[in-house]
């Protein structure tokens, strides 16, 4: 079943007034491949637009505050602290993004974690795209996610894209809580391999 709809059928917000406050944390990652002029502005700070990296990283925590205001069903949630960190490979000419949103509430924090790498990786497009129309952004995914009782990590977590000689398998970490793994719908295990999956 799908608990944004009501017994109706109609679109709704959840009610989380039931729920433990808890400290919330994601973890997001995404990926702009840029041409060699492009990325040679952002290096050595001589874009015409401006330091392209700080003004991605404002983009970025801002973006994680106004989720709710661009997310139609998304919660309009404290947050307490934004890190938005950037990677960069010279070989590849491609710019990794990793955001972190931490609160204290009563639902996760991913979709801002995601909505906030997409923006901070859309403004180095905006800020780069005259000198670069092809840039591709790519690999937009939640790496971890913390709350209630459980931490959930993806695999792809400890091995930066950039250095990854191939794609790993998501590993799932489940912590005190047997559960919240038993309530997972099949559908999203479906293609995982069990044998990722450990318990602590």
């Amino acid at each position: 079943s799908n608990n944004h709809i009501n017994q109706s059928g109609n679109l709704h917000m959840i009610d989380i007034s039931g729920k433990s406050t808890t400290e919330r944390l994601a973890c997001a990652s995404g990926i702009i491949k840029l041409n060699s002029d492009a990325f040679s502005s952002i290096i050595n700070l001589n874009n015409k637009k401006g330091d392209v990296l700080n003004t991605a990283r404002i983009a970025g925590i801002h973006a994680a505050k106004q989720t709710s205001n661009l997310i139609p069903l998304a919660h309009n949630i404290s947050i307490n602290s934004v890190e938005v960190d950037f990677e960069l490979n010279e070989v590849s000419r491609e710019i990794y993004s990793t955001v972190t949103v931490k609160s204290e509430g009563k639902t996760g924090v991913e979709i801002e974690a995601l909505t906030a790498v997409q923006i901070s990786l859309m403004t180095i497009y905006d800020m780069c795209k005259y000198l670069d129309r092809g840039m591709e952004i790519n690999k937009i995914r939640l790496l971890k996610k913390t709350g209630l009782t459980f931490e959930l990590i993806f695999c792809f977590q400890f091995t930066s894209p950039l250095s990854a000689s191939k794609e790993k398998k998501p590993l799932l970490l489940f912590e005190n809580n047997i559960e919240f793994f038993a309530d997972i719908k099949s559908e999203f295990l479906k293609n995982i391999d069990s044998s990722y999956i450990f318990f602590d």
